[in-house]
């Protein structure tokens, strides 16, 4: 589905909707929200999956996006597309009256794509929630969403449409982190991290005594490990899954190490598919004690 470049730089995030678009699954939430500092790399990740969902050709092949001509995919490009909508600031401004000041998302442009939103469409409708800029020098570029900029009044007019949309209607929220958003958005869109170019990491080097005794040889030195890794979470004021990223960038560079080794690289594999399940636990709000416990006494 998306080309080899998006999938080496958003492994989670690929993986995650290539389960949730595969023809024999199909199952994909109504709301979603990207969180991360990258916001342009949030936005193109969007469009890219408005074009899974609208091409007229092959969306399931390996390398569609680098190959797909059809008509549905060369306008999402271009930014054309009447079913993929960007809401901002300065975009989608229907309502709003022309002296009004571009500064947050308006409740008249809520109330506008509510109603274009109740009437059907042959097209799978993709909303797209930021902030963003607009000036001579860099052209039009994304920013982050905060309850500054889609607040209270704007979000409630929507949250019936969001909560039971119409069929092929999926919104996405891009934003740094959840806790910049107000709660009924957060509530009702599912999360998922998307890491920058930088990765989005904290320094590599908070986990350099854990790597030592890294991997458990048995149940006991897993537990062990496993509360490390609370503990440095706390140490460094950073998160559960920004602690998984490091292990999976860790496991990135064993597989390089070891490319020419067969066993060991299936091995490696099997580790990675085990860190991305535990992140599906994170974003599953299982506690990260349980979610550390688990993947340690797992691991080899």
């Amino acid at each position: 589905m998306f080309n080899q470049k998006l999938k080496t730089e958003q492994l989670f995030a690929t993986r995650f909707f290539e389960s949730a678009l595969s023809p024999e699954n199909r199952k994909l939430n109504h709301a979603f929200m990207f969180t991360g500092s990258d916001i342009k790399a949030q936005y193109n990740l969007a469009l890219s999956i408005a074009k899974i969902l609208n091409c007229q050709k092959q969306p399931h092949d390996n390398n569609h996006e680098e190959t797909c001509t059809c008509v549905n995919c060369s306008w999402i490009d271009q930014k054309t597309h009447p079913a993929v909508i960007t809401i901002s600031p300065i975009d989608y401004l229907y309502g709003n009256k022309g002296e009004e000041e571009k500064t947050k998302i308006t409740i008249a442009q809520a109330r506008y794509l509510k109603q274009a939103l109740s009437i059907a469409s042959p097209y799978h409708r993709v909303i797209i929630f930021t902030n963003a800029v607009e000036n001579e020098k860099t052209g039009w570029a994304p920013l982050p969403l905060t309850r500054k900029i889609l607040h209270s009044e704007p979000a409630n007019a929507l949250l019936k449409t969001i909560e039971e949309p119409s069929a092929n209607i999926t919104f996405f929220f891009l934003t740094k982190d959840r806790e910049d958003m107000i709660e009924t958005i957060v509530s009702r869109a599912q999360t998922i991290p998307v890491l920058s170019k930088s990765r989005d990491l904290p320094d590599l080097n908070i986990l350099e005594d854990f790597f030592r005794d890294f991997p458990p040889e048995n149940y006991k030195n897993a537990l062990e490990l496993s509360e490390k890794l609370i503990e440095t979470a706390k140490e460094n004021s950073c998160k559960g899954e920004d602690l998984l990223n490091i292990l999976l960038e860790y496991m990135r560079l064993l597989l390089r190490r070891n490319a020419e080794n067969k066993i060991a690289c299936i091995k490696i594999i099997e580790n990675i598919k085990k860190i991305q399940d535990a992140q599906d636990k994170l974003l599953n709000y299982v506690s990260p004690q349980a979610v550390f416990d688990s993947l340690m006494s797992g691991i080899r």
